[in-house]
């Protein structure tokens, strides 16, 4: 039963639908044109690329933004004057 659907309607990932999807996310193909390429979800290509270690375009990592610490201190205060005239 390769290609035969699981009892819950999940179809596995085989050898050659794994090569594909990286293909395809090395070339930069969006999760959902991927997904009705190989007749999956976006949902399911996303997981899978994860589990892959693959990055798909669309959204960009997460990064952390610095807090700069005058800025929580002066909050709420007025603006310093210009010195430089």
């Amino acid at each position: 039963m390769p290609n035969a659907r699981r009892r819950n309607g999940w179809k596995r990932w085989t050898e050659d639908d794994v090569r594909v999807l990286r293909e395809l996310a090395q070339a930069r193909v969006p999760k959902e044109i991927i997904g009705l390429r190989m007749g999956r979800s976006p949902e399911a290509v996303a997981q899978r690329a994860w589990l892959e270690g693959l990055t798909l375009p669309g959204r960009r990592p997460r990064t952390t933004t610095a807090v700069r610490p005058h800025a929580a201190s002066t909050a709420g205060e007025a603006p310093a004057p210009d010195l430089a005239s």
